[in-house]
């Protein structure tokens, strides 16, 4: 699968996810380098508690892959993970 993310430059750029046999992503490569440039260990806990690393080349710039939905992105706050997600059954909208 890939990705195309257009920076504010304007210049798209493209990355390519390889997923494991579920069809969880594990790692994100730069085309153009050949390198990883996001990583989640399948040899971590099979809950996925472990946290994919960011930049695994050392480049200094850190990749950001969302795993979730818009409404189940979680809130980085004191290395927290936790979502707080609140329907609204009147509105049928998702209120964080």
């Amino acid at each position: 699968m890939a990705l195309i993310n257009v920076p504010a430059t304007g210049v798209p750029e493209l990355a390519y996810v390889q997923p494991d046999h579920l069809g969880t992503p594990r790692v994100v490569i730069d085309p153009v380098r050949d390198v990883a440039i996001w990583e989640w260990s399948n040899k971590s806990e099979v809950f996925g508690s472990q946290i994919p690393s960011a930049d695994p080349d050392g480049d200094g710039v850190a990749f950001e892959l969302a795993l979730r939905f818009p409404g189940q992105q979680p809130r980085m706050r004191a290395g927290c993970f936790t979502t707080i997600v609140v329907r609204s059954k009147h509105q049928g909208r998702l209120h964080r």
